[in-house]
C-alpha cells in the first residue's frame, strides 16, 4: 500500500461518479429528451425511475451479503464493470424493455459502488486524515453531476443528444477502469466474513449508534426529496437546457469543492455534532427554496447551500461510526444505514416526470 489513502479515496470516488453522480442522479434530467425521442407516455417514463429505485432498493439489502460471499474489492470492480457497460447500452438500447432492464441493473450497480465504495474508504481513514479521505470519496457524486451538467446542452440541442451523452459517459468511466482498479489493489483484503455479518442484526450491538442512524435515515429522506423537489421545480418554471445544465453542473461543483473545505473539520469531529450542524445547512436550504422559488437567485443560492453539505454530512455521519465502532463492525453498519436511508427515504418522495 504505497499509494497515497487520497489518491485512491479519489480513484475510487470514480465509482461514485460513475454510480450515483451519473447513473442515478443524472437520469432525471435526461429523462425528457428520451420520453420526447422514444415516445414514452408519463407514467412510463415514471415507472424508468421507480425501476432504477427498486434496483437501488435491492442492491442496498444485498450489498452486506454479497460482500460476504465474496472479496468486497471484487463485487465493487464487478459492479463498475456493469454500470460502464448499463450507460453504454442505455444510449444504444431503444425498447421500452430493454430500457428497463437496463434501468434496474445500473441502479443495482450503483448501490454496490456507493455502499461497499464507504466500505473500502473507511478501511483506508483507519491511517489517518478520516475527514478528506472520505470526503474525497463521497466528493466524487458531485464530479459526476459536473459531468451530467456539461452535457445536458448537448442532450438538448440535437437529435439523438441524449445517446450521444449516454455513450460519451459510459466510455469515459470504462476508460478509467484501470485506475480503479489501481486503488482496489491498493487496499488490503476486506474479510468477506467480517466485512458483512448480517445488516440488521449488527444494529443492536452499539446503543451509541442508534441516534446517528436515525438522524441519517431522515437526512437521506430530507436530501433525496430536496434533489428531486429542486429539479422538477426548475423544468416546471421553464428552465432552458443551458440553465438546468448550469444548474446542475454548480450543484456537482458545491459537492465536490465541500469535500474539500470541510475536509479538517470532519476529521475532527467524532461527537456527531458536526453532521447536526451541517443537517441544519441543509434544512434552512430547503427551506429557502420552498420560500423564494420564484427567484432564480435563491434557488442558486439554495442549491450552493444544500450541496455544499450534501455529502460532506455523509462523511460527516460516517467519522464518528468509525470512531465508535472497529471496522469489522462498521462495514457491516454502514451498509446498514445507506439501505434504510436510500431504500426508504426515496420511496416517501417519488420522483415526478415533467410535463
Amino acid at each position: 500500500m504505497n499509494r497515497s489513502p487520497v489518491r485512491t479515496s479519489m480513484l475510487l470516488g470514480v465509482g461514485a461518479a460513475a454510480g450515483v453522480g451519473i447513473a442515478r442522479f443524472g437520469f432525471g434530467p435526461v429523462l425528457p429528451a428520451m420520453r420526447d425521442d422514444l415516445g414514452w407516455s408519463l407514467s412510463t417514463a415514471g415507472a424508468m425511475q421507480s425501476v432504477n429505485l427498486a434496483g437501488y432498493v435491492c442492491g442496498s439489502l444485498l450489498a452486506a451479503s454479497l460482500s460476504r460471499r465474496w472479496e468486497t474489492r471484487r463485487v465493487f470492480g464487478l459492479a463498475y464493470v456493469g454500470v460502464a457497460a448499463g450507460l453504454i447500452l442505455t444510449g444504444l438500447a431503444s425498447g421500452v424493455v430493454s430500457h428497463v432492464l437496463l434501468r434496474f441493473l445500473t441502479g443495482f450497480g450503483s448501490a454496490q459502488l456507493w455502499i461497499l465504495g464507504g466500505v473500502l474508504v473507511s478501511r483506508l481513514a483507519e491511517k489517518g486524515n478520516s475527514g478528506l479521505i472520505i470526503g474525497v470519496f463521497f466528493g466524487g457524486l458531485g464530479t459526476g453531476m459536473i459531468a451530467t451538467g456539461a452535457l445536458l446542452p448537448l442532450t438538448f440541442s440535437t437529435d439523438n443528444g441524449w445517446r450521444y451523452m449516454w455513450i460519451i459517459c459510459g466510455v469515459g468511466v470504462a476508460g478509467l477502469a484501470p485506475l480503479v482498479g489501481q486503488a482496489l489493489r491498493a487496499i488490503s483484503t476486506v474479510t468477506p466474513g467480517v466485512a458483512a455479518r448480517g445488516m440488521f442484526t449488527e444494529l443492536r450491538l452499539n446503543d451509541g449508534l442508534r441516534p446517528i442512524e436515525l438522524s441519517y435515515f431522515l437526512f437521506g429522506l430530507g436530501s433525496i426529496g430536496y434533489m428531486t423537489f429542486v429539479i422538477a421545480l426548475l423544468k416546471e418554471q421553464g428552465t432552458t437546457a443551458n440553465g438546468l445544465g448550469i444548474f446542475w453542473a454548480l450543484f456537482g461543483v458545491s459537492i465536490w469543492a465541500a469535500t474539500r473545505i470541510w475536509a479538517t473539520a470532519i476529521g475532527r469531529s467524532d461527537s456527531g455534532a458536526l453532521a447536526a450542524c451541517m443537517y441544519l445547512i441543509m434544512t434552512l436550504a430547503a427551506l429557502a427554496t420552498i420560500l423564494g422559488h420564484q427567484h432564480l437567485t435563491i434557488l442558486l443560492a439554495s442549491a450552493l447551500g444544500f450541496g455544499s453539505v450534501f455529502v460532506s454530512a455523509v462523511a460527516a455521519t460516517t467519522s464518528p461510526i468509525v470512531s465508535i465502532t472497529p471496522f469489522a463492525s462498521n462495514t457491516s453498519r454502514q451498509p446498514s444505514s445507506h439501505s434504510l436511508h436510500t431504500s426508504l427515504a426515496p420511496s416517501s418522495s417519488s420522483p415526478p416526470t415533467s410535463k
